[in-house]
């Protein structure tokens, strides 16, 4: 049974069995690893039992936390189970193990059900060894293909995290100390550090925000009651100095009570600074910003940032919030930005369950906002 082969090479288990079900009995067709002496086993209870019954493909993380697990072999830590099944009926079963805690992800996971699904299909058929290798050897090449760009996107954060930032870090030091004291040099050299600094902390920045994005694809924390309008107070206060410098009127509207939302404050925090800096950013001097909070409906609240600034083309506003991708307009060509800012706010905002939208005219000014549902724990009142 080929499907068993490429299902343990892709997860790296090394223990497993494909087994045809008859009745309370599992006949193993194919085993694996410490699975070789055997040839059938009951399953009047336990956690294949459970997946026979509910037919539901099981991951286990770690098995010492399932009431019902029972030990077939010696050294188990983590096991996947998946139902094969045809027309409703449970016809087999798949079961994968091994021995290293976390060595399974919710991609394999996810996967491993796309092989079960074939699997039941050629056993039904009784053509599994042909059926199984044409399809699975199309699953496991967009498999590679999938696993290949993770890899390098791990690689790239990789090399952001280790490679880039200390570097980065000692030669930001350094032509600061150099443009301090500047003595002997010449008014080109003085330039040429200038510009030195300059890449150097906007490659700082964007190593920053792929790590930021890198931690909120990966964040599984739980979320906890949070007040939205003292976050978006805090973001306010600490840009004001930004749009002093260049001489905009920077309004806050907000309610004068809290109004609590379900989240991860240094993300939703996070979000609200990347907007605000944007439109102060993106605003000429002499520009307006406003910063909004209101109540969207009895349930939602909604946070809009509006400027009067340069605005974004109807054509390139489908593609805002792509990584790396940045509106090209004349009057925005110079400043400087990494094209990653937009993209880490939606998946903060998408992660919330909330939803981002941009409203901009092109030489008027652009409206950023987004939605998030109110928490209210039975003692909180309705903002009015």
């Amino acid at each position: 049974l080929f499907g068993l082969d490429v299902a343990s090479r892709v997860s790296g288990a090394e223990h497993g069995f494909i087994g045809l079900v008859e009745g309370d009995t599992v006949r193993l067709a194919k085993p694996l690893g410490q699975y070789a002496g055997f040839s059938s086993f009951s399953v009047t209870h336990g956690t294949i039992r459970r997946v026979l019954d509910s037919k539901q493909a099981l991951w286990l993380q770690d098995v010492s936390q399932a009431p019902d697990y029972v030990a077939d072999i010696p050294g188990t830590v983590a096991m996947i189970l998946l139902p094969l099944i045809r027309h409703g009926r449970v016809i087999g079963v798949m079961d994968l193990e091994t021995s290293h805690a976390g060595f399974f992800d919710n991609e394999t996971f996810e996967f491993l059900k796309l092989v079960a699904a074939r699997l039941a299909v050629a056993l039904e058929n009784a053509q599994l060894y042909e059926v199984s290798t044409q399809q699975l050897a199309e699953l496991q090449e967009l498999y590679g293909r999938v696993s290949y760009l993770e890899r390098l996107k791990t690689d790239m954060i990789r090399i952001a995290a280790h490679d880039l930032r200390n570097p980065l870090t000692a030669i930001m030091g350094l032509t600061e100390l150099i443009l301090e004291s500047h003595e002997g040099l010449s008014l080109d050299h003085l330039e040429l550090m200038r510009d030195i600094d300059k890449a150097a902390r906007q490659m700082y920045k964007m190593t920053g925000d792929i790590l930021s994005i890198q931690r909120i694809e990966q964040s599984a924390g739980e979320f906890k009651p949070i007040d939205v309008v003292g976050i978006v107070q805090n973001v306010y206060n600490n840009s004001l100095i930004h749009a002093n410098r260049k001489h905009q009127t920077f309004e806050l509207r907000i309610p004068s009570m809290s109004v609590m939302v379900r989240g991860d404050e240094v993300q939703l925090r996070e979000a609200i600074d990347n907007l605000v800096s944007n439109a102060i950013k993106y605003t000429p001097e002499d520009g307006r910003v406003c910063v909004r909070l209101s109540i969207d409906e009895p349930h939602y609240v909604r946070v809009e940032v509006e400027d009067t600034g340069y605005g974004i083309p109807e054509n390139q506003q489908a593609r805002l919030f792509q990584p790396f991708y940045r509106a090209k307009t004349a009057e925005t060509r110079q400043i400087e930005g990494t094209g990653l800012g937009l993209h880490l706010v939606k998946n903060i905002i998408e992660r919330h369950s909330g939803q981002l939208t941009v409203q901009s005219v092109y030489g008027k000014g652009s409206t950023f906002a987004f939605t998030l549902k109110i928490y209210r724990d039975g003692s909180q009142q309705s903002p009015g």
